[in-house]
């Protein structure tokens, strides 16, 4: 699958039940893949767009490149803080029209990146469509391992006090 190519070309193996139709974020450390299909016939795009982002936590930044179809059209690092739309133009598309990438629902700290992620279609910088790509969470794996450790531990406590109390 696409995600599949992102995660092997970026060296993380995650274990996953998306098939070959599957869109949305995977994620692994501090590098995400959100894939959606893009149908928009005024810009002549009906294809596959991924982007790949890499939160950046020393420069709250976020690095990204976008892909369509596999082939890389864009690549660039900007601030996770408020950052303007991203646009440009690819080969593939009709004479006039680009593509915008904007972050949204972010949510920056130090150590963690929540946010969703979409593609404007243009025409003339007239909007024509828009793809919400998918969401992202960089940096939670450590909390969710942790509360769920904690959760264990608290019932297993509770289970103790429950059997001490029924000697």
């Amino acid at each position: 699958s696409v995600l599949s190519v992102f995660l092997i070309t970026y060296g993380y193996e995650v274990n996953s039940d998306l098939d070959e139709n599957s869109y949305g974020c995977l994620c692994s450390n501090n590098t995400c893949g959100c894939c959606a299909h893009i149908e928009a016939p005024k810009i002549g795009l009906n294809d596959t767009g991924c982007v790949n982002l890499t939160y950046l936590p020393e420069e709250y930044g976020i690095s990204f490149t976008v892909t369509i179809d596999k082939l890389t059209i864009y690549n660039e690092t900007i601030s996770a803080k408020n950052p303007p739309p991203a646009c440009f133009g690819a080969p593939i598309l009709k004479d006039y029209a680009d593509l915008c990438l904007r972050f949204y629902d972010l949510d920056v700290s130090k150590t963690k990146l929540h946010g969703c992620v979409k593609i404007e279609a243009r025409l003339h910088y007239v909007i024509v469509g828009e793809y919400k790509i998918g969401c992202f969470n960089i940096g939670q794996s450590r909390w969710k391992i942790y509360h769920k450790k904690l959760v264990q531990l608290i019932r297993a406590k509770n289970k103790m006090l429950i059997s001490e109390n029924k000697i």
